[in-house]
């Protein structure tokens, strides 16, 4: 059982690991959009709010 545990504790924290790095990436792509003006700037701003609000 404590093999078990530990097994799933190392998958758990390389899944987190990973979703931070999609993460970022996500964000670093939002931020050049944003700067380049390729989306429209007020609806990003609109939904950035909403995100934060939840």
């Amino acid at each position: 059982m404590v093999l078990f545990l530990e097994i799933v504790h190392q998958l758990i924290t390389m899944m987190m690991k990973e979703l931070h790095a999609i993460g970022n990436n996500l964000n670093q792509l939002a931020r050049k959009a944003h700067q380049l003006n390729v989306i429209d700037v007020e609806q990003y701003d609109l939904q950035l709010k909403n995100l934060k609000m939840l």
